[in-house]
């Protein structure tokens, strides 16, 4: 990292959520007023914006199915905005663009309230050695920043490490999905288990929502085109409204879980995990 990047982040980390805080909540106000057109504004808030959405049932089948952090901001959607962004920042010149883009990933995480899941996803790009050191660096560096280990950075620590799990070989969607749902259940438990299929369901909603309902949202700035994000909500509250096809049974635990050595402990077995595969990968090609 640069000498100018170091004493950004160690500024950062000073000034904290006290400072920045006021800043975000401003602009998270200013964007959840700029989607409040259309049949869905809570919702298009919610995803653009990290607004709170109220609690229904639909709501409440998503978070059955494990789905709900869809809706939800989190670092999935920092994904989603690059993978949209990156096609039109074609247009600058190269020494541009990824200088653009950041700016770009800053406007949202402050457009979306500076949430721990934002904060942690959007250090996690910077560039270190490893993916451990990145992990760890962005989860430490978020712990600092708010001052409070809370939940939602739990499970977006958590669910990163366990998406980006070091291995040799290629593994099926759904069978990450899968793995990623077992390393979450000890966390999901107070909240109420999200059903086993849930792995399953991942992938494909996944990307619907990504290739469909992320962008269509965008779109609602534009008058004309409030009715096409309006059509692509509506179909995908409709393939997920699931208790119109059958009744999700969940349960809630008191089981008490320390969430910080949880988190600690998936950090010190991912970086075993990283040292074996470069060790294989070593002796193969040696």
């Amino acid at each position: 990292m640069s000498l100018f990047l170091k004493i950004s982040l160690l500024l950062a980390v000073f000034a904290g959520q006290n400072f920045f805080g006021p800043w975000a909540q401003h602009t998270q106000s200013l964007c959840a007023g700029l989607f409040q057109a259309g049949h869905y504004p809570q919702w298009r808030s919610a995803v653009l914006c990290g607004t709170s959405l109220p609690l229904t049932a639909w709501n409440q089948n998503l978070k059955n199915w494990g789905l709900f952090h869809l809706i939800v901001v989190s670092g999935a959607h920092l994904v989603f905005l690059e993978l949209l962004l990156r096609p039109t920042l074609l247009v600058f010149p190269l020494s541009w663009r990824k200088k653009l883009l950041v700016v770009f990933l800053v406007a949202f995480c402050f457009l979306s309230g500076l949430q721990p899941p934002l904060v942690r996803a959007f250090i996690h790009r910077l560039p270190l050695k490893s993916q451990s050191e990145r992990l760890l660096f962005s989860g430490l560096f978020s712990l600092m920043f708010f001052r409070a280990f809370s939940l939602s950075l739990a499970l977006s620590w958590s669910a990163t490490l366990l998406v980006t799990w070091p291995q040799t070989g290629k593994r099926h969607p759904c069978l990450t999905s899968l793995f990623v749902l077992a390393g979450l259940y000890p966390l999901l438990l107070p909240l109420g288990a999200p059903q086993g299929l849930s792995g399953l369901l991942q992938p494909p909603f996944s990307f619907v929502f990504g290739l469909l309902v992320f962008p269509a949202s965008l779109l609602s700035l534009f008058p004309p085109l409030v009715g096409l994000s309006d059509f692509c909500w509506d179909f995908f509250l409709k393939m997920t409204a699931w208790d119109q096809w059958f009744h999700l049974q969940t349960f809630k635990t008191q089981i008490s879980l320390s969430t910080p050595l949880y988190v600690a402990l998936l950090q010190f077995l991912f970086w075993r995990a990283e040292v074996r595969t470069q060790r294989k990968r070593y002796w193969s090609a040696s």
